[in-house]
């Protein structure tokens, strides 16, 4: 049927790696390692319907890790936290679903 299904390795046009992972109906899913053109890994964990989403870690072009945790649809799960002055020394407030910014 010409899809891509099951775990599959594409190449940029200059041979280096771009992704290693699998697929599901043409699209990026389950665990997968998606790498930048220098040969080093950019993202490393869970995609779903093309798009990060479950567990994962970021990283810059250099290597250094940008995040480490959840995504959902390419979000970044963020815990918004609030310091009180009581016994406790932080209370769960919220959470939110981020972009990554470079910088």
């Amino acid at each position: 049927n010409g899809m891509r299904d099951g775990y599959q390795i594409l190449y940029y046009m200059s041979g280096e790696i771009e992704y290693s992972g699998g697929f599901k109906y043409n699209k990026k899913d389950g665990y997968g390692i998606n790498y930048y053109i220098n040969g080093k890994i950019e993202y490393d964990g869970s995609y779903k319907d093309d798009r990060k989403d479950g567990y994962g870690t970021q990283y810059n072009l250099i290597g250094n890790i940008r995040y480490d945790g959840f995504f959902k649809n390419e979000l970044v799960k963020i815990i918004i936290l609030s310091f009180f002055a009581t016994y406790s020394p932080c209370k769960y407030d919220k959470t939110a679903w981020r972009m990554i910014k470079d910088g």
